[in-house]
């Protein structure tokens, strides 16, 4: 192992916060991820010189590799002020095809944070049901390949500090139009592949079934195609 965060652009933004909740999240389904980052410190300091409430940041990746800090004033109002941000969980709160974030916080309300991202991409949305093991598929190993581009998620009990998503796998379209191949390992070290699929739906994959079940998806995201 070796520590590459100040090389690829993580060490210098973070180093004066104090990070708690962290998820991945592909905001404009590109089928590349960013990196949201709930920080708030563990008790108030201030006296020192440190700050108790925090900035919460959303990095994104270049082709290159590299991270950086998105500015506060591109992202919304929450990310304009200071908290003692906690646990982060990811879902879709409005059922659009975009992934949003809920964050929980230490003497202020929850935040839902609605993505608003304009995006040009569609996403496509696994959820699981196993039938020889957890029935949510605890342990469930999701690969999508799309067209050259090849996703990983997983269907995992926890998704970080104190916390568990919304049970299901999402993929970021990009330009393509649909899932050449859907390859799902089970928590029974069984493999079941699928596809092609159409993207931009919801569908249901449900184990030593052959097929997936497209799923209605109350708001359907639309592009120019």
């Amino acid at each position: 192992w070796s520590d590459r965060s100040r090389r690829i652009g993580f060490a210098e933004p973070t180093m004066p916060w104090l990070g708690y909740g962290t998820q991945f999240i592909d905001c404009d389904n590109n089928g590349t991820l960013e990196l949201f980052v709930a920080n708030g410190d563990i008790d108030d300091f201030s006296h020192k010189g440190r700050a108790y409430r925090q900035p919460s940041q959303l990095f994104e990746r270049s082709r290159q590799g590299q991270w950086r800090d998105l500015p506060s004033e591109q992202l919304g109002d929450y990310f304009q002020n200071k908290h003692l941000g906690r646990a982060v969980v990811t879902l879709d709160a409005n059922r659009d095809g975009q992934t949003d974030l809920l964050v929980t916080h230490l003497h202020e309300p929850i935040a839902l944070l609605v993505n608003h991202s304009q995006a040009t991409s569609d996403s496509t949305r696994f959820f699981l049901r196993s039938t020889n093991s957890h029935p949510d598929a605890i342990g469930c190993r999701v690969t999508a390949h799309i067209g050259e581009q090849v996703q990983t998620e997983y269907v995992l009990a926890g998704n970080g500090y104190q916390c568990s998503n919304e049970r299901l796998v999402s993929f970021g379209m990009g330009k393509a139009h649909q899932i050449d191949r859907v390859v799902v390992d089970w928590p029974d070290g069984s493999q079941q592949t699928i596809g092609p699929i159409r993207g931009g739906s919801d569908y249901l994959l449900t184990q030593r079934e052959s097929n997936a079940l497209e799923l209605a998806r109350p708001q359907r995201l639309r592009r120019e195609r």
